[in-house]
């Protein structure tokens, strides 16, 4: 257990320290998307391969360009001028001319979304024949694997980017998608290791219970609900939510994406015991590798973007 709890922290670290710069060079935070979706997708290829499926694993760098596609947003629409953590109003004159902030933030999501949606079709459409033309129809399989990789890492990840692009304070919604996963992760196994009694998912995951389950659950709300009241006060005074709709924003988020979190950490164990592997990877001790720190974030990720549309909807 200390070597897994080691190991989280320092992880935590090392994300906070690519992320953080972020707040002076908005670029590194998404290139360290970038890279983790490589990796991941790398490790997967792995975990396939030991099944005896051969996806295409250059497709994992190509997987990138799905993740970058959210960038496209701002160079449609020209610069929003969101600040990374002031909380301050773009350009008075942009925002007035974009229909305000509601208008702003659906128009960029529409776009960033569908264009990582149409690199995402794209690539997948382009492996599977690309797999097809090489070695026949025989390897239909392989071909799927390797379209189901773009779709299970490399788009939710670039929900993240799309996040920081496309959101006031986007850079602050992006650490929260990472934040409410590994609470959830952190609370869940604290919870199951001292209260569990009632599996949820023996034939997947034999470790998980439904006291795990609720920690988790209860874990991620209330990250969340400290998040919207600390940074979800709206830097425009004439539209500023009051603490009571911030509370509930703050707790139904934080519950629908630690429910996402926990779907994806078991989505991933399906897939390892598919594939018959213990872990993704071994670079991370304790924990196994890069996918298996991020499985629930792949989750959660699509999850709080909704949410966050939904919050500039009605707020």
């Amino acid at each position: 257990m200390m070597e897994r709890i080691l190991t989280g922290f320092l992880f935590a670290l090392a994300i906070a320290a690519l992320s953080l710069p972020g707040f002076v060079l908005p670029a590194l935070p998404i290139l360290m998307i970038a890279a983790v979706a490589v990796i991941c997708m790398r490790e997967l290829a792995d975990a396939l391969s030991v099944y005896g499926l051969k996806p295409l694993r250059f497709m994992s760098l190509a997987g990138a360009a799905c993740v970058a596609a959210p960038l496209l947003a701002p160079l449609v629409h020209g610069d929003p001028g969101w600040r990374l953590l002031a909380r301050s109003a773009p350009d008075a004159a942009f925002l007035e001319a974009a229909g305000g902030v509601r208008s702003l933030v659906i128009s960029l999501l529409a776009t960033g979304y569908a264009a990582a949606s149409g690199i995402m079709l794209m690539l997948v459409m382009a492996s599977i024949m690309g797999v097809i033309l090489k070695e026949g129809p025989k390897v239909l399989l392989d071909a799927v694997a390797t379209s189901a990789m773009i779709m299970y890492i490399a788009f939710p990840l670039s929900c993240l980017v799309l996040m920081l692009v496309a959101l006031p304070d986007g850079y602050l919604w992006m650490l929260a998608a990472m934040a409410v996963s590994w609470v959830t992760d952190v609370t869940a196994f604290f919870a199951g290791s001292f209260f569990g009694r009632h599996k949820i998912v023996p034939a997947i995951s034999p470790k998980k219970t439904w006291e795990g389950g609720i920690g988790g659950a209860i874990g991620g709300m209330l990250v969340m609900t400290a998040w919207f009241l600390l940074f979800m006060r709206s830097p425009f005074p004439d539209e500023a939510p009051s603490t009571v709709f911030l509370l509930a924003a703050g707790a139904v988020t934080g519950f629908l994406c630690s429910a996402s979190a926990q779907l994806g950490d078991w989505f991933a164990s399906a897939v390892k015991r598919f594939c018959g592997v213990k872990d993704f990877g071994t670079v991370l001790p304790g924990h196994g590798g890069v996918l298996d720190r991020f499985d629930s974030v792949l989750f959660s990720a699509p999850t709080l973007l909704l949410c966050a549309l939904v919050f500039y909807i009605v707020r």
